[in-house]
C-alpha cells in the first residue's frame, strides 16, 4: 500500500510573495471563469482573515486540514 498526498499553498507566502503577474490566468473560480489577479488575492487575503494557513491546490482532496495540508490518501495498488 502506498499514501498519496495532495499538494497545498502557503497563504501567509503567497501574500508575502505576491506578484500580479504569477496569477495571470492561472487560477478559476467554481464555475470556471478565469479569475482577475486582485480576486485571486482577495481570496488569500479573505483565507488569512479566517486563519487559514495553507489552501488545496486540488479541489476534490477529502482529508484536508487548513493549518497543515493534505493528512494523505492510502492507495491499494493492484
Amino acid at each position: 500500500m502506498s499514501r498519496m498526498t495532495h499538494m497545498c499553498i502557503s497563504v501567509t507566502g503567497a501574500l508575502r510573495n505576491w506578484q500580479d503577474s504569477l496569477y495571470v490566468n492561472c487560477v478559476t473560480d467554481d464555475s470556471g471563469r478565469t479569475m482577475e489577479p486582485w480576486e485571486v488575492k482577495a481570496w488569500f487575503v479573505k483565507a488569512a482573515a479566517e486563519g487559514k494557513a495553507v489552501l488545496p491546490m486540488d479541489p476534490s482532496c477529502d482529508n484536508f486540514d487548513f493549518q497543515k495540508g493534505c493528512r494523505g490518501h492510502e492507495e491499494v495498488k493492484a
